[in-house]
């Protein structure tokens, strides 16, 4: 999972499973949680955390600045975009292993100033190419 990371970021897993790529100049506290569902990306920041920043949690965009909506659960402000290519500003890059889903969530200072740019906070989705399946039903053949 590893290789996914950019330039200038470092792989960091909590739990051994689940797998997210940190810049060294990003503060800990936009340090993101990310879930990597079956059809769904969601991206979750602690609000406490933003708040001592100077940043809103209720502005934030991701890289399509249309995407935008937010829901607040235990004290985590959630953005959430489907797993496809172009949506919200999605990209797809595949490594032969991996199919790999990234954006970046843009989040606005509390007090904006005037061209004050907003704090950029990336995420990635790895999934592999390679998955096994099966039905609930046996497979009859049928020859004619």
């Amino acid at each position: 999972m590893c290789g996914t990371c950019r330039a200038g970021e470092t792989c960091v897993s909590n739990d051994g499973v689940t797998w997210r790529c940190e810049r060294p100049d990003q503060p800990v506290l936009l340090h993101p949680a990310v879930v990597c569902g079956r059809s769904l990306v969601q991206v979750g920041l602690n609000r406490t955390n933003l708040e001592a920043a100077g940043l809103d949690a209720t502005t934030a965009n991701l890289a399509d600045p249309r995407c935008n909506a937010h829901e607040e659960r235990g004290g985590m402000v959630w953005y959430q975009v489907e797993r496809t290519e172009g949506t919200c500003g999605n990209t797809l890059e595949t490594n032969g292993t991996d199919a790999i889903f990234s954006n970046s969530l843009f989040i606005y200072h509390i007090h904006n100033v005037s061209f004050s740019r907003p704090v950029s906070v990336p995420f990635s989705c790895a999934y592999p190419l390679e998955s096994e399946t099966s039905l609930d039903v046996a497979i009859k053949p049928y020859l004619s």
